[in-house]
């Protein structure tokens, strides 16, 4: 009976505080874009700064396995893209003793309630005084976009232009403020010379990259975006391609050869629950084991791109990179859809909102979030992505200094306080006692959070109290 409670509640971790992203330097080199993928489908979602664009018209070349025809494009929302990034964003987040221990925070609520009562204050015997909470989180749980074209792709009355330059253009059509242009070629300067004569600017030193790609028996998908129809907001408007073919693959190689010398890429990879996270297989992952140490709340912001660099070997900053060269990727989040520690104000991402990201008709998702940095002549090879099956929680998360968690997690910085604070001791009550003399305020854990505290009441209190203490 109680193996039954205990493995019908969900998972959860602690309830707390959702303070706000963390490492969010300004950068003029970052990318993102969302990457569902389920059996031989995929559904990339291209999510671009436009800043810089200027005045003049420019383009994006995309080399896919399939060809790309009008049905296979559509557009979606910006606030679908910023909702996944920030549910992913590494994260400040504020924990107090009722947060990590809500069973006791319940006892030594109801002691105190009995001893308000009887009109009594704090004992010199740890009688509790009433205690705050340090803050009340965010949470609770909530798509839009246009529908897939109606279009089978078959091809045959879709056929544009068959030139005699070697390329065929197999489809074109308008999308927002991008003409795309669906191509087909056997020689690379022939589709340079296509591209050039059709206003896209390719460097000279992409023939070889795009010899490689067509040698393979890809396809290009050419994007013309049209300056005076970008909406405002400094983005393109959210344009999603779906494709299908065996392998799994982000042709991140064409992009370097026209890089400014240093790329952020961060990818949020959707995939059907039971696959688990998704991985890179040919470029070693960097370690970063920062999920649940503390750090001053001052240093909260700045703390973890310094990390990052550092790890990386690649500052964020382009000034600074001083000639060093690399590719390194770290994994920032990846958990299955429908819970967080705590959420960002919106709550997880909804299961109607990742469908209008992943329309697998998969019920559930796993999300991973994979952030790279690079440099050109370090990109020897596309990304090549897999699904792992491990379906473990991990989350980039600070937690904002408290004394009373000293003994719960450790300080980012490797330090050891002397005496590190504890919950529900002497010492902690006799400083709640100093700090909310006359204060009523409750002692109870924060609000809104996916705690499923309730189903472990009468389980909890006979298997777990040994373990009170996190390690």
């Amino acid at each position: 009976m109680l193996l039954s409670l205990l493995l019908a509640a969900p998972a959860s971790a602690f309830c707390g505080a959702y303070v706000g992203e963390i490492g969010s330097t300004p950068q003029n080199h970052l990318s993102r874009m969302v990457v569902a993928r389920a059996d031989n489908e995929t559904v990339l979602t291209l999510f671009n700064d436009a800043e810089g664009a200027g005045a003049a018209d420019f383009g994006v070349l995309i080399p896919l396995p399939e060809v790309i025809y009008e049905g296979d494009m559509r557009v979606t929302e910006r606030a679908l893209l910023e909702r996944i990034d920030a549910y992913t964003a590494p994260r400040a987040v504020r924990y107090d003793c009722a947060d990590l221990y809500p069973l006791e925070a319940e006892v030594a609520e109801a002691a105190g309630k009995a001893a308000d009562t009887a009109d009594s204050g704090p004992s010199s015997s740890g009688s509790p005084a009433a205690a705050p909470t340090s803050s009340s989180s965010s949470g609770g749980c909530m798509g839009g976009g246009s529908s897939w074209a109606d279009d089978t792709g078959a091809g045959g009355d879709r056929y544009v232009d068959t030139a005699d330059d070697g390329v065929d253009v197999v489809d074109t059509y308008e999308l927002a403020e991008y003409t795309a242009f669906a191509l087909s070629a056997d020689d690379a300067g022939a589709l340079e010379g296509w591209l050039a004569t059709n206003g896209f600017s390719v460097p000279e030193s992409t023939t070889a990259v795009l010899q490689e790609y067509l040698d393979r028996g890809d396809h290009f998908l050419a994007l013309r975006v049209a300056v005076d129809r970008l909406p405002a907001g400094g983005f393109l408007t959210p344009l999603q391609i779906r494709y299908h073919g065996e392998g799994w693959t982000l042709p991140i190689r064409l992009g370097a050869t026209s890089s400014v010398g240093l790329q952020d890429l961060l990818l949020y990879v959707l995939t059907p629950p039971e696959t688990g996270a998704a991985s890179i297989s040919n470029y070693r992952e960097t370690l970063l084991p920062i999920d649940g140490c503390m750090v001053p709340e001052d240093e909260l912001g700045s703390w973890y791109d310094t990390q990052l660099d550092a790890a990386m070997d690649l500052p964020a900053d382009l000034d600074a990179l001083a000639g060093r060269t690399g590719l390194a990727w770290v994994t920032e989040y990846s958990w299955t859809g429908g819970s967080c520690d705590p959420c960002p104000e919106d709550g997880p991402l909804t299961q109607s909102e990742a469908g209008e990201l992943a329309p697998f008709g998969h019920y559930g998702y796993h999300i991973t979030r994979l952030h790279l940095r690079y440099t050109p002549d370090a990109v020897t090879q596309d990304v090549a992505l897999y699904s792992t099956g491990i379906t473990d929680t991990l989350q980039v998360r600070l937690v904002a200094h408290e004394w009373e968690l000293e003994s719960d997690f450790p300080m980012c910085d490797g330090s050891v306080p002397e005496a590190p604070g504890s919950c529900f001791t002497a010492d902690w009550w006799a400083r709640k006692a100093e700090d909310d003399v006359g204060e009523d305020v409750p002692l109870r854990a924060s609000e809104g959070c996916d705690c499923n505290a309730a189903a472990f009441v009468i389980v909890l209190p006979l298997l777990l109290a040994p373990w009170r203490r996190r390690a």
